[in-house]
């Protein structure tokens, strides 16, 4: 069906842009469609709507980053692109309910 090639076609996006592209309107332009109908068509594919995929990949290679890798926060947010390491934690925070310090801490005690 059209439909699951197009959220097919998104996820693929999102692995291979996930660290550069991190807003809706930009893997719809990729994608050739609405904001709204990419919206529409995560929410029926995994009730959660795109920016809550974008979002979710993005603290997951955080996550990755801050336990296996030396670099620190100012790095990793460089990394994802976030263009201001202090909009970075906020996010990080947010998301995930604790700092990217706090989470290196837990992770390796």
């Amino acid at each position: 069906e059209v439909a699951g090639q197009v959220f097919l076609n998104f996820r693929i996006s999102l692995e291979e842009q996930f660290m550069h592209l991190h807003q809706v309107k930009d893997y719809a332009s990729l994608l050739a469609i609405t904001e709204k109908h990419l919206n529409e068509l995560c929410k029926k594919s995994t009730g959660k709507t795109a920016s809550e995929l974008i979002y979710d990949r993005i603290v997951l290679e955080a996550k990755r980053l801050l336990m296996h890798s030396s670099m620190n926060n100012k790095e990793v947010a460089y990394q994802l692109s976030f263009d201001d390491p202090s909009h970075f934690s906020k996010f990080f925070k947010r998301k995930v309910g604790i700092s990217p310090s706090g989470f290196r801490k837990k992770w390796n005690n």
